[in-house]
C-alpha cells in the first residue's frame, strides 16, 4: 500500500470526524430541538400537597398561549401575552414544586399527548424528566464516543507521516470504526425521540391547526448531522480496512524499501522499451 494513499484515506476519514465532532457540539448547546407555539388557553387545577397530606385547593390557573423551545438540558418559555421568557434546566422545573391535578387539566377535546406532568408556568412539557435525562445520557456518552474516534484517526493520521515507520498498523483505525459507529448510533437515538415528538405534533396540526404549531427544529438538526457522519464513518473505516485485507497489491513497505523498488521497476520498464536486452548493456 502506498503511503500517500493511507495518508489521503486517514485525512479523509478525519475530516469526516471532524465535521461530525463539531456538528454534536452545537447541538449539545443550541436550543431548537423542539419548538412549539402552543396557541390555545388552557386552565388548571392545582393542588399543593403538604406533609400531613392536607390537600389544598386554590383557584384556576389560567394560562395564556406560549413558545415552548427545548434543548437538550434546557427549555426556553414565552409569553405571547406578555413577551416574558424564562430559560431553566429541566432539572430546575422538575423541582419546581410546580404540580398540578392530572385529573383536572383541561384542554380543547383532549387532544395532547402523553401526560408528563411536568409543567413550567401552568404548561406542561411534552416529555418527562426520566426521558429528558436519559437523552441526556445518551447523547453525552456518543459524543465522548465521537471524539475518542477522532483521537484515534488523528494518532494513526500522525504516524503516517513518520519516516522511520515499518509498517502501518490497523489497530488504531480497527477501534475507530467500532467507535464512531456506537458514536453515531447513542447520538441518533435521543434526536429520534425529539424528531418523533415532533412528528406526532405535526400529525396533529391537521386535525387542530388552530391549537398548536411546530417550527423547524435547527438545533436538532445539527444532531442528526453529527450523528449520521461519525456512524458512515464508522462504517466506510471498517469497509476500507476490509478491502484493505483483501488487496493483493496492498503490501506495507518501509519508505526507503518503497523507493528502492520504485527505482528499479521504473529503471526496468526503460531498458525493456529501448528493446535492447540487459546482457549487452
Amino acid at each position: 500500500m502506498h503511503r500517500l494513499t493511507e495518508q489521503r484515506w486517514a485525512g479523509f476519514f478525519w475530516i469526516l470526524l471532524t465535521t461530525a465532532l463539531v456538528c454534536q457540539l452545537i447541538a449539545f448547546v443550541a436550543p431548537a430541538w423542539l419548538k412549539i407555539f402552543i396557541k390555545f388557553e388552557q386552565e388548571y387545577q392545582p393542588f399543593i400537597q403538604s406533609s400531613t397530606d392536607n390537600i389544598t385547593t386554590t383557584p384556576r390557573l389560567h394560562v395564556r398561549p406560549v413558545n415552548q423551545d427545548y434543548s437538550l438540558w434546557y427549555m426556553i418559555q414565552c409569553r405571547l401575552d406578555t413577551w416574558s421568557c424564562k430559560t431553566l434546566s429541566y432539572y430546575q422545573i422538575a423541582f419546581m414544586d410546580e404540580v398540578y391535578n392530572r385529573n383536572e387539566f383541561k384542554d380543547p377535546d383532549n387532544w395532547f399527548l402523553d401526560r408528563t406532568n411536568l409543567f413550567l408556568d401552568g404548561v406542561e412539557l411534552r416529555f418527562d424528566y426520566s426521558t429528558l435525562s436519559e437523552n441526556q445520557a445518551e447523547y453525552t456518552f456518543g459524543m465522548l464516543l465521537c471524539m475518542l474516534a477522532w483521537y484515534f484517526v488523528n494518532r494513526h493520521k500522525r504516524r503516517l507521516v513518520k519516516k522511520n515507520l515499518d509498517r502501518l498498523g490497523q489497530k488504531c483505525m480497527a477501534v475507530a470504526a467500532v467507535v464512531a459507529f456506537f458514536s453515531g448510533l447513542f447520538v441518533l437515538i435521543p434526536v429520534g425521540r425529539f424528531g418523533n415528538m415532533g412528528d406526532q405534533l405535526r400529525a396533529l396540526i391537521r386535525d387542530n391547526p388552530s391549537y398548536i404549531a411546530v417550527h423547524k427544529p435547527i438545533g436538532l438538526g445539527f444532531g442528526a448531522a453529527g450523528g449520521t457522519l461519525a456512524l458512515a464513518t464508522g462504517l466506510f473505516i471498517a469497509l476500507r480496512i476490509t478491502l484493505r485485507s483483501h488487496c493483493p497489491d496492498c503490501v506495507d513497505l518501509p519508505p526507503e524499501q518503497h523507493h528502492d523498488e520504485l527505482a528499479l521497476k521504473e529503471t526496468g520498464n526503460q531498458v525493456d522499451n529501448t528493446g535492447e536486452p540487459n546482457s549487452h548493456a
